[in-house]
């Protein structure tokens, strides 16, 4: 590809006390082999030295870039909004965003650009979860979305819509975008401080916007460290869940009639489990609060019939692999 051929796309890395893995991100986006692109770091006002590092790494290595950019601020004001002012100041036609502690796949620029039509506005690749463990071994985990999410990705907008009402399933990570659609349709929603993606995702698929999806991993989505949504020391992160559950209420419950039974029964679950925990057990993260989660969940009914589902699709795969075995043997 010749660099004069292709779209400028702009990867925005958003920070918050990232200092620890946030060289990693940024060298992965100087590993690309896709050319034309600009860098930003978006910082939400970090009390480590995230910023300086960053600052420190932009300074040595700008020249790999079009064009790059750190902005900060003075007080915290949540992720929604650090995605906003990273996204409004790229100007790129394309826009791949990224949490300062994960880590792009070299090529994945390149793919997603490659698998650009017409009519594509929302890409989704393939995450690769991760984490390392105390011996510094990379364990990794299995590729989402999962096998059983797939289906979305043939459904239309209004149909996507709904699946994401009730059984939204992570792949922020991966979404590269047209800038466009927030010149045309609005940035994320800051009145939900700790939630960037899902409201906006419901929002874009109100509007029509289909995702795409693309079969090649694109992100190293790093797992198993305190981060805004889980913690090594608490159960849950009240902040968020507070803001969870007002993201619920307010948006998710007035579209889901009442007698869906298997949504209100998880959602009364999962509400039980969470007042148990942080208010009997003082949110402590113990032996017996890990199990307690685990009951309620595998109580729910949509737990229920996602493993049996999953359980349905492992068999007929199974089934499918021996009968290719035996259809392969009986030709020799």
């Amino acid at each position: 590809m010749k660099l004069e051929n292709v779209p400028l796309v702009s990867i925005i890395v958003i920070t918050y006390n990232s200092s620890k893995y946030v060289l990693e991100t940024l060298e992965s986006a100087k590993a690309q082999t896709y050319q034309n692109i600009e860098l930003i770091v978006s910082d939400d006002c970090s009390t480590d030295d995230t910023i300086e590092v960053c600052q420190n790494w932009l300074n040595k290595n700008e020249e790999r870039f079009v064009r790059t950019e750190l902005l900060t601020v003075s007080q915290n004001t949540g992720i929604p909004a650090n995605c906003n002012r990273g996204y409004k100041a790229a100007k790129g036609e394309w826009i791949k965003g990224i949490a300062g502690d994960d880590v792009l796949v070299n090529t994945a620029i390149q793919n997603y650009v490659l698998a650009i039509t017409s009519n594509t506005v929302f890409l989704v690749g393939q995450i690769q979860p991760f984490n390392i463990d105390k011996n510094r071994m990379i364990i990794l985990k299995d590729i989402d979305p999962e096998k059983y999410h797939l289906k979305f990705f043939d459904l239309s907008a209004s149909q996507q819509h709904k699946y994401l009402l009730t059984k939204s399933f992570n792949f922020a990570p991966s979404v590269f975008l047209k800038k466009c659609l927030f010149e045309k349709y609005g940035t994320f929603n800051e009145k939900y401080k700790f939630i960037e993606d899902l409201p906006y995702w419901l929002h874009l698929t109100s509007c029509n916007i289909k995702f795409d999806y693309l079969p090649i991993v694109t992100v190293f989505y790093r797992t198993g460290h305190e981060s805004m949504v889980f913690s090594n020391e608490h159960f849950f992160n009240i902040k968020f869940y507070n803001c969870l559950y007002l993201f619920r209420t307010s948006i998710i419950y007035p579209q889901i009639p009442i007698w869906n039974i298997s949504f209100y029964q998880s959602e009364l679950f999962e509400r039980i489990c969470y007042y148990i925990i942080v208010n009997i057990f003082k949110n402590k993260k113990t032996k017996i609060t890990k199990i307690l989660y685990k009951v309620f969940c595998n109580l729910r009914i949509n737990t229920i019939l996602y493993k049996l589902k999953r359980g349905i699709n492992s068999i007929s795969t199974g089934t499918q692999g021996v009968h290719d075995k035996k259809s392969s043997e009986n030709s020799k």
